[in-house]
């Protein structure tokens, strides 16, 4: 079914309208159906709104792939449905019908890469009330609480 036939539908969902997608990139004001509590938005448009391309071999971004398995899932009558690739993705995603607004959040694994680089190195010298060297890798894998204070 063409676009805008689809649009055409009438209610609520399959109405075309031009959306608001946010995502840590920016924002982009791209022509979206919303469809039962989510946003499809064709496959052309969604490298310039969220970043991503939908390539045979799943969602991509960059030499990046995240296989689709269920393809129908995620491509609904010719456009990618966002709450579909949110779950793919493990990105949290929302839609506000009455704004026109979508934010696609980052991926569980963009943050989790983000957390990585911010560790804390093992050899890192720390002295407790007694004024004994303890090292950040000696106290293992427990929760630490670290109290520090400066006088100037």
């Amino acid at each position: 079914m063409a676009r805008s036939a689809r649009a055409a539908a009438g209610g609520h969902d399959g109405l075309m309208s031009k959306f608001i997608l946010v995502t840590d990139d920016g924002t982009a004001d791209v022509d979206a159906t919303r469809a039962g509590g989510s946003v499809r938005v064709a496959p052309e448009d969604l490298p310039r709104a969220v970043g991503w391309e939908l390539r045979p071999e799943g969602l991509c971004r960059g030499d990046v792939c995240v296989p689709a398995r269920d393809r129908s899932a995620l491509v609904v009558e010719g456009d990618v449905d966002l709450g579909a690739m949110g779950k793919l993705l493990r990105a949290p995603f929302v839609a506000d019908d009455v704004a026109d607004v979508a934010v696609l959040g980052a991926s569980v694994t963009d943050r989790a890469t983000e957390r990585a680089g911010m560790r804390v190195a093992a050899a890192l010298p720390l002295r407790d009330l007694d004024g004994t060297v303890h090292h950040w890798g000696e106290l293992g894998r427990k929760k630490k609480l670290l109290f520090a204070w400066a006088s100037w």
